[in-house]
């Protein structure tokens, strides 16, 4: 994507070596029903609920984000927290709220403890934007501001559909 800013066309860095060298991870083995459409590129984040890959839809060669949460149904508010999630993010259609494309929970009981959800992929984190924005060439207020905009109006179609965010 291209921002105007300060009469300059913007464009982010690709995010550097050090920001996309995987981290461990606590999966075992990707499912096959996910393999047959997908491709599983790299993990990109760890968070408290899940690990996220960068991946490839196989036919359209379209880039996702692929998020494994594991234990999911070892109890009761594990089970409703993920089960609340995927619901909300189904109902959410709104340009800065990214979609939920699949989810696929395993196909056998003896393996039924972890969920796989796709999502699109947006190519940034907010995260990574705030640890590098020092390095990006023609980096200016006007770049906070939008993505200040953006956030307000993800925030405001969630509040106008009674839903509030945990973070």
């Amino acid at each position: 994507a291209t921002l105007r800013c300060c009469c300059r066309a913007f464009h982010p860095p690709r995010p550097s070596a050090n920001l996309m060298e995987p981290q461990p991870s606590y999966y075992t083995e990707i499912p096959k029903y996910l393999e047959k459409r997908y491709n599983i590129q790299r993990q990109i984040g760890v968070g408290s609920y899940g690990t996220v890959f960068l991946g490839e839809e196989k036919l359209t060669r379209k880039r996702v984000a692929i998020k494994y949460m594991n234990h999911v149904f070892n109890n009761r508010d594990d089970a409703l927290r993920t089960l609340r999630e995927i619901s909300i993010l189904r109902q959410c259609h709104h340009p800065n709220i990214n979609k939920i494309m699949d989810a696929y929970i395993p196909q056998t009981k003896d393996s039924y403890n972890s969920v796989w959800t796709v999502l699109e992929y947006g190519g940034w984190d907010l995260e990574k934007v705030m640890e590098t924005y020092h390095n990006i060439n023609g980096w200016c207020c006007a770049h906070v501001k939008y993505l200040m905009y953006q956030i307000i109006c993800a925030f405001n179609y969630l509040q106008s559909a009674n839903i509030l965010h945990r973070d």
